[in-house]
């Protein structure tokens, strides 16, 4: 969170369109937000609802729709107002 980010590069998709992507992280936390942003566009906010018992092993997994360009595509996290959950790795 703050001034803080999460790039992450590399992400290959065969072709053009909008594709599920499904992130897996942690939330001891009652509940976290933050922002996804796509190749540099536009970020939009998504809920990364937590498990409230300060549980920081056990793996969650949030589903979002992103558009995605045939190759390889990079992907920001930000939350410039709080904290982040701890975000394990994405993929398709």
């Amino acid at each position: 969170g703050g001034t803080g980010t999460l790039t992450m590069s590399g992400l290959t998709a065969p072709a053009d369109g909008t594709y599920l992507l499904r992130i897996a992280y942690t939330d001891g936390d009652s509940s976290r937000q933050g922002t996804v942003t796509v190749n540099g566009g536009q970020a939009y906010w998504v809920n990364f609802h937590g498990t409230g018992d300060n549980d920081w092993g056990s793996v969650q997994e949030v589903v979002v729709p992103v558009e995605l360009k045939a190759g390889a595509n990079t992907i920001e996290f930000a939350n410039p107002g709080g904290y982040m959950p701890d975000i394990d790795r994405v993929f398709l």
